[in-house]
């Protein structure tokens, strides 16, 4: 069956319009050019020159800084002599004791170890294509963990688990 130019084929090579969700067949586009919908002109494919080096940037910058904030202080307070330093380590461990223990866990999972893995599986996944090799063994399933595990992604239920931890 055929519809819109679509026949019925590998359900791999279609995209849907994140605006409408006509489907369309994923075609190669030039360098600066784009594809876009018929029915609404949402873009759909919009190569851009060196988009994969700047992921790889970002996805480098994050880890060195993640972990540089895990280390260094990002507050303190001096007051009569007396210093008080908080990192993100002391921040993520501070509870220790019974069922805060659990929020320390997911608060040290949310701050360091999910962003550090996005970051890392994005290098992972992005690093060989960029520089013209093959793909790594398991890319196809770690490019897709991060879009997964996204922030926006996540329950929404933390406040509450927060609230009843206390």
């Amino acid at each position: 069956m055929t519809h819109g130019g679509i026949a019925a084929g590998r359900l791999g090579d279609l995209i849907a319009c994140p605006e409408c969700d006509a489907l369309y067949r994923a075609v190669d586009v030039p360098s600066g050019a784009r594809a876009t919908c018929i029915r609404c002109h949402a873009v759909l494919i919009a190569p851009r020159r060196r988009a994969g080096m700047t992921v790889i940037s970002l996805a480098l910058a994050s880890v060195v800084l993640v972990i540089g904030a895990l280390w260094f202080p990002f507050l303190r307070i001096d007051t009569r002599g007396f210093r008080q330093e908080a990192s993100l380590w002391d921040v993520a461990t501070s509870f220790t004791d019974g069922l805060l223990l659990v929020l320390s866990v997911v608060v040290a999972a949310g701050i360091v170890v999910i962003p550090l893995l996005r970051a890392v599986l994005t290098l992972y996944t992005l690093t060989p294509v960029v520089f013209d090799r093959p793909p790594a063994v398991h890319a196809r399933s770690a490019f897709a963990w991060p879009r997964r595990c996204a922030p926006g992604r996540w329950p929404r239920s933390l406040p509450s688990a927060v609230r009843s931890a206390w």
